[in-house]
């Protein structure tokens, strides 16, 4: 591939990147920047950094482009993990070059680092870029007529505070701080922004671990009428799919944890109106449905076992969750007599010996 200019490389790379194709950008502008060069870089770089560091984290996440080969890439060579340690090390370099509010860069790159983190360095990371967030708050409603600017910040900061809580409860919940802490965060995000979805499913998680259940059903039922409210139909990008998938499979699982087994069950046919392929959610249909009593339960769990049988090879939390499946499907389908719809009494106790056979 031949080497294009600088500005030149950077503007196809984010017309590819547009246009979900990462692994052309990073063919794109990986030779204007080795790993070497990127631990000299100074402030003259960070775009390059940045845009580089940007196309390697979606490349992380995306198949194979069916021309790698041409630009002499492969799967091979930069598999999942190292586009995403590669990620990593770029943001590093631009956060080092910049300074703690991101008044060169933005903001995004100290958010990122806290994604790609753990434990206390996840935690810093979101701290730098909560404040950095908060600057470009205060200045934006400064200005007139920057209501939407505002209104998009506030909601990314309120991500930003929901996923450091996500790291105090799972990374450092031994930590005598970790409560404490979530709880401020909580009360930070909801102050904010009250209408953020994330924050009062964020709210459910806390209550939980606290064992505070009414007050997480509560939570949730919040979370749930306001994602409702965020997206009134299944309508949606590429990437606001991604994200309402994640939302929707949080708020399915609170649903089920705090015995509503309605909003999990209601949240569960949503995802599968965006992707009808998503084992899992078949999978928590069919736990609300078992729930709630409801025989279309085994039916659930069935179009979850052929989707997971077809990706158990391929993918380790597929198989566990195959596993349960069929204990559960095998439960559902000989408790009360019910049964799987269109399948004689022969034919499915036939089918409940072969998945006892397979486990």
């Amino acid at each position: 591939m031949m080497l294009l200019p600088l500005p030149q490389a950077l503007a196809d790379a984010r017309a590819l990147l547009a246009t979900r194709d990462p692994r052309g950008a990073v063919a794109l502008l990986a030779p204007h920047m080795s790993p070497a060069q990127a631990q000299k870089a100074t402030i003259d770089d960070l775009v390059l950094l940045q845009t580089l560091a940007e196309a390697h984290l979606d490349a992380s996440g995306a198949p194979p482009a069916e021309n790698d080969d041409e630009g002499g890439m492969t799967e091979d060579e930069f598999d999942d993990q190292m586009h995403a340690q590669i990620a990593y090390e770029l943001f590093l370099r631009a956060a080092q070059v910049d300074d703690k509010a991101g008044s060169k860069g933005g903001y995004e790159k100290f958010l990122w680092l806290g994604q790609l983190s753990g434990g206390q360095d996840a935690v810093k990371w979101f701290r730098v870029g909560c404040d950095a967030l908060r600057t470009r708050i205060t200045r934006a409603a400064e200005k007139p007529g920057n209501e939407d600017e505002v209104r998009m910040l506030r909601r990314k900061l309120c991500d930003a505070l929901c996923s450091t809580v996500e790291i105090w409860m799972t990374d450092l919940c031994m930590e005598p701080e970790a409560e404490v802490t979530c709880e401020k965060l909580v009360a930070e995000a909801l102050m904010v922004d009250d209408t953020h979805s994330e924050s009062h499913a964020t709210l459910a998680s806390v209550r939980i671990s606290q064992q505070r259940l009414a007050d997480a059903r509560i939570a949730v039922q919040r979370a749930w009428e306001l994602y409702c409210d965020a997206y009134p139909d299944t309508d949606a990008t590429p990437e606001e799919q991604v994200a309402q998938l994640g939302a929707l499979k949080t708020l399915a699982r609170l649903g089920l944890e705090t015995e509503h087994s309605e909003l999990a069950a209601d949240a569960s046919r949503r995802m599968l109106a965006l992707d009808e392929d998503i084992a899992e959610a078949w999978y928590l249909l069919g736990l609300a449905q078992n729930s709630a009593g409801i025989d279309a339960a085994a039916e659930s769990f069935q179009q979850a076992l052929e989707l997971l049988e077809a990706a158990a090879g391929e993918d380790e939390d597929a198989a566990e969750m195959l596993a349960d499946v069929r204990q559960r499907l095998a439960g559902v389908c000989t408790e009360g007599g019910g049964g799987v719809d269109g399948m004689e009494e022969d034919d499915e106790d036939a089918w409940l010996d072969e998945i006892e056979e397979e486990e």
